[in-house]
């Protein structure tokens, strides 16, 4: 039989779009998104019964509940992926893997190139043979409508 949670629901919880971490001390079990906190979280505290087994070892295993505000789901979903990579949270199956957001690059040349990247930090590409001398746009979470526009601005802007 799993032990009580430790948490008890915040009394106060904004309806705007975040992240919600779930901790034992300062060591991140889980990292979650909403795009309204309030509803979201609500129901980590709602009948424990009808929680999965998995949820229910995490909230008994949990000390601490911290919640971000953020202005977007799509700022929601980009600052989630960031700290599960960073943190590697436990109970998180998803996104544990090295995949990044794209951005894309623009060279700072005479005639400046524009590509797509996943590490606008990390770009070592002999093709381009650029090395932090470009100025980067994004995250963009979608490459193929990235890819489309950027195909698309080329027809109307021709560029290299």
């Amino acid at each position: 039989m799993l032990k009580k949670a430790m948490l008890k629901k915040p009394k106060k919880i904004a309806l705007n779009p975040g992240i919600y971490i779930f901790s034992r001390g300062a060591k991140p079990l889980y990292i979650g998104k909403a795009l309204n906190l309030k509803n979201r979280v609500s129901q980590y505290f709602q009948n424990s019964s009808r929680l999965p087994a998995k949820i229910q070892k995490m909230l008994a295993e949990a000390t601490r509940l911290k919640l971000v505000k953020l202005n977007s789901e799509v700022e929601a979903l980009l600052k989630e992926a960031e700290f599960i990579k960073k943190y590697r949270p436990k109970y998180n199956a998803l996104m544990r893997d090295d995949k990044n957001y794209f951005f894309v690059g623009i060279t700072k040349e005479v005639f400046p190139r524009i590509f797509v990247t996943h590490q606008p930090s990390k770009i070592q590409n002999s093709k381009f043979k650029i090395q932090n001398s470009s100025r980067y746009i994004g995250p963009f979470t979608s490459g193929g409508a990235l890819k489309e526009t950027l195909k698309l601005l080329r027809r109307i802007f021709p560029y290299c």
